[in-house]
């Protein structure tokens, strides 16, 4: 049996081949719907404190498919604005020298990957190398990424301590 994620086993089946065949599924449409959840709605501040998102990716089609995913978050953050202050991509992934992840879904199949976030965002700094910089209290939008897909967005408020 293939896993939808080499070594994650949270794959969830879906039964409704006959109303998704109604919505179109075979049409020239997305091929994977991205949903995500946060938990808690709110952290402190300051990178201490952490947030759990569960991005969860679905195929839409009757058919097998297949994403390479590296150097991915599978999540940004964009502030109020809709600036993104949280890129998708994994700013250490170089260095990390990342195994992809491979998602390989069957018809209908979705699964669950969980990430989590401190509320601080990456950058490299050229006398320091990589630092985590804490971004400040305010309200914040999750959306779950993979590649060009993007989630609607969830919630998130950084609060000072």
């Amino acid at each position: 049996m293939v896993l939808g994620i080499h070594g994650v086993t949270s794959v969830r089946w879906f039964t409704f081949f006959a109303a998704a065949a109604a919505l179109g599924c075979e049409s020239t449409g997305p091929t994977l719907d991205l949903r995500v959840a946060v938990s808690p709605g709110a952290i402190v501040t300051g990178g201490k404190d952490t947030a759990t998102l569960r991005v969860t990716v679905v195929n839409l089609t009757s058919g097998r498919v297949q994403r390479l995913v590296s150097c991915d978050n599978l999540f940004s953050v964009d502030d109020l604005l809709g600036t993104e202050v949280v890129s998708s991509y994994r700013v250490t992934c170089p260095s990390e020298n990342s195994i992809p992840l491979t998602i390989d879904l069957g018809p209908l199949e979705s699964v669950e990957l969980e990430r989590i976030w401190t509320g601080v965002v990456i950058r490299y700094d050229v006398g320091s190398g990589y630092v985590a910089v804490p971004l400040p209290a305010g309200a914040y939008r999750i959306y779950g990424r993979l590649g060009e897909l993007r989630s609607r967005p969830s919630p998130i408020a950084l609060v000072a301590p």
